[in-house]
């Protein structure tokens, strides 16, 4: 058996309102980007971090959608993955991943 639109009708979304001001959601692809610079400083006596939900659903409704909770942490100086290949900035894709339905 083949799934001959795999992948064709997901769409994606972000969840939480109080985020859409700040992040973006290709709804395509699901690709995550920011609308503006984050600003460590702007947290005071709080962890400096942004908690949401993303959404994948099929737009045809026959399928459930599935949810994935995102963290950003914002740094106040530029971040490094662990093994040091990874350097990020602003605008660069940090990570890509892929959900899949096994149908």
């Amino acid at each position: 058996a083949k799934d001959v639109d795999l992948g064709a009708n997901i769409s994606y979304r972000i969840r939480s309102r109080e985020v859409l001001q700040l992040f973006a959601i290709n709804p395509s692809t699901g690709e995550l980007s920011l609308l503006k610079a984050l600003d460590y400083e702007s947290f005071t006596g709080m962890e400096a971090a942004y908690t949401f939900l993303i959404e994948a659903f099929d737009i045809t409704g026959t399928m459930p959608p599935g949810l994935a909770t995102v963290t950003v942490t914002v740094k106040a100086n530029i971040f490094y993955i662990i093994d040091g290949v990874y350097v990020g900035s602003l605008g660069i894709t940090v990570t890509i991943f892929t959900a899949t339905d096994n149908d």
